[in-house]
């Protein structure tokens, strides 16, 4: 097989295994601790995803098994090419069943995605692309071994790529993570707000309270008035029969 081919490959591996890595993290850590989960504009499905029960295995986050994926076929590459001559048939053995498995995990979460939850997660569909890609270049790999100068290129070219995933994805996973204030709102909102939640006054049964209040303090008044007569009449009664008394007595 023409080895710049065989180079083209690895190095895709190699770039979906970062994108696969970086996507699978963020994953984790919006799962572990509950953050904002970012989707984009295409879909709408993350939160959907997230809170399914298909969102861990064995009480183990799903995201984690994407992690350790990308890790193992990153090691495995980095390992063919520091050290091609070291039983090459066995570092492309390993390299192909990891993305088998990759690959069929990620066919049966978007089998669950499409079907049961009926929604998509974004982060999980680049994941699912990234372990495609992985899974194709893998069976078009080949156990060729890297020659010493071709070896010394590519791990140069894999420490590159190393240190601008760290930069460019160490920038935008803070990036996504960082906390989303509240659009403000504008005072003609706020006005209406508070107009809509102001006690509505009832003037008829304001009325009718004030009716009724003076319906009663003329009703005592009038019942305290027997009571006054009654009182003058029995003081004048006492009086005339003192002095009737005091008339007889002479």
């Amino acid at each position: 097989m023409n080895t710049k081919k065989i180079i083209r490959f690895r190095r895709g591996i190699l770039l979906a295994s970062l994108v696969g890595f970086f996507a699978s993290s963020y994953l984790l850590y919006t799962y572990t601790t509950g953050a904002d989960l970012k989707c984009g504009s295409l879909v709408h499905g993350c939160d959907a995803v997230r809170l399914s029960e298909w969102a861990s295995m064995f009480g183990i986050p799903t995201p984690i098994f994407g992690v350790i994926f990308y890790l193992s076929v990153l090691i495995i590459l980095i390992a063919r090419t520091y050290a091609p001559e070291y039983k090459p048939g066995l570092a492309r053995l390993g390299q192909l069943v990891f993305g088998i498995a990759g690959f069929a995990e990620s066919a049966f979460l978007f089998y669950i995605q499409a079907f049961i939850i009926k929604q998509f997660c974004s982060w999980c569909l680049v994941s699912a692309i990234a372990a495609t890609v992985i899974f194709i270049f893998s069976i078009l790999d080949s156990k060729y071994a890297l020659e010493k100068s071709e070896s010394i290129k590519e791990l140069k070219f894999i420490g590159m790529s190393l240190v601008a995933f760290f930069v460019a994805g160490g920038l935008t996973f803070i990036w996504l993570i960082r906390p989303v204030e509240a659009p403000p709102i504008s005072p003609e909102f706020i006005q209406g707000q508070i107009e809509s939640f102001k006690p509505q006054v009832d003037t008829t049964s304001t009325t009718t309270q004030d009716e009724n209040l003076f319906h009663k303090e003329t009703t005592t008044t009038k019942s305290t008035e027997p009571s006054q007569s009654y009182a003058s009449t029995t003081i004048e009664e006492m009086i005339f029969t003192a002095t009737s008394s005091e008339k007889i007595s002479n």
